[in-house]
């Protein structure tokens, strides 16, 4: 459910200190900023640790792992604007800091317009590869037989009618889907887990608003999304800046 609503809640401020807002107040450097100048060449003071080594149980390896790909999931946006090998650098940062072996004489706040510039550069570079791939899927999306383009810019194709109720903009749906960005790869599928998922329509990104209100309890439906639809040019997660989104959608149950 967490990866599913990821994937289709109407865009709310990223809970992770590395934000893809990065022209302006980049948050990935904010504690550098918040410091302010007195932190401007000062050494690295390492704080304390909280457990030293055998001060608790040894946790599972297999949840210490599980819990490295959490914080590895959560840095999603900052992966898509790597390439392999600067990430393998950042991986190594991560890995130091979390260790206490970081360089001691490494000033690393005097690099915070130097991380916002990169990061901001990158971030439209991949904007504007991922809008080149999006109208691209849509004007392909627009001549699929029985295809239909709203004014709003969605293309909505049925693949097969419903017979039920349809959705209300405050209606309650459980829906089965699979979502897949221009490049064919699956970002998020309630198929692959097994459970769909009921949520409020109001709740969601605005493409799953106004495509659902098609569809009827039984439908199945492909919904080729405009990213000013979806996220937009901030993105979120695995989702590119400025992405268009294919859902294939069963929609399930509808609660007025």
């Amino acid at each position: 459910r967490a990866a599913m609503w990821s994937a289709l809640v109407a865009p709310l401020s990223l809970s992770l200190s590395l934000s893809l807002s990065l022209v302006g107040s980049s948050a990935l450097v904010g504690s550098w900023a918040a410091a302010g100048p007195s932190a401007m060449g000062r050494r690295r003071v390492r704080p304390a640790r909280a457990l030293e080594e055998g001060a608790a149980p040894k946790a599972d390896e297999e949840v210490l792992y599980a819990l490295g790909l959490t914080a590895a999931k959560n840095l999603a946006e900052l992966k898509l604007l790597l390439q392999p090998s600067e990430a393998k650098l950042v991986g190594q940062a991560l890995t130091d800091a979390l260790s206490g072996s970081e360089r001691e004489d490494f000033d690393w706040s005097k690099y915070g317009p130097q991380m916002e510039s990169l990061l901001g550069g990158r971030q439209s570079l991949v904007q504007a590869a991922s809008m080149s791939a999006g109208e691209a899927l849509l004007a392909s999306a627009s001549k699929e037989k029985g295809a239909v383009t709203t004014d709003s810019g969605l293309v909505y194709q049925e693949l097969l009618a419903g017979e039920g109720e349809s959705p209300g903009p405050q209606s309650k749906v459980t829906a089965h889907y699979t979502g897949t960005l221009p490049n064919g790869e699956v970002f998020d599928s309630s198929v692959l887990r097994g459970t769909p998922l009921t949520f409020p329509l109001g709740g969601v990104i605005k493409g799953w608003q106004e495509g659902l209100q098609m569809m009827k309890v039984g439908g199945r439906a492909i919904l080729t999304i405009p990213s000013n639809l979806a996220y937009g040019p901030q993105g979120t997660g695995p989702i590119p800046p400025g992405a268009v989104l294919r859902f294939e959608v069963e929609l399930l149950k509808v609660e007025q």
